[in-house]
């Protein structure tokens, strides 16, 4: 965080601010807070470039929605391949946030252990069922409150 801060505070718009992975080291709301926050005070107060590389998704997702003219989102290119989803990264930046997580096949290319990459596998599952439950219950209370409020 002292680089961050020393970066911070030397800033402008004649600067090229390189950035890797904010947050690092802390908490998952509190990296994310510190890095939107991070990232806006670069926007609005130096103007400077900056390259900011996170996995944040939900940052990225919500900087796209803002349509700030600063902002490009990109990702590493890949290719996805056979039935083993066999991932191949192409090493060359493309446009646009990336839609999918292939982070269990970096773990895999990384040879980590097989029971440990089939371990998070199932883990990653879970998380994405227990995520698709609560995004189709919002669905399901936003209509539920929208009907209710047509009905009254």
């Amino acid at each position: 965080m002292e680089e961050t801060s020393d970066i911070i505070s030397r800033a402008s718009s004649n600067s090229l601010v390189l950035l890797d992975e904010l947050g690092r080291g802390t908490s998952s709301y509190d990296g994310l807070a510190l890095a939107e926050s991070i990232l806006k005070f670069l926007i609005y107060s130096s103007n400077c470039f900056t390259l900011f590389v996170t996995h944040y998704g939900i940052l990225t997702s919500k900087f796209e929605k803002l349509h700030f003219k600063q902002i490009r989102n990109g990702h590493v290119g890949y290719s996805v391949l056979g039935e083993e989803n066999s991932l191949i990264l192409l090493y060359k930046i493309f446009p646009g946030a990336v839609r999918k997580s292939y982070g269990i096949n970096v773990a895999r290319l990384a040879s980590l252990p097989i029971d440990v990459v089939d371990k998070a596998k199932q883990i990653s599952m879970k998380y994405q069922r227990s995520l698709d439950l609560k995004l189709k219950l919002i669905d399901f209370f936003r209509i539920h409150c929208i009907f209710k409020e047509v009905h009254i």
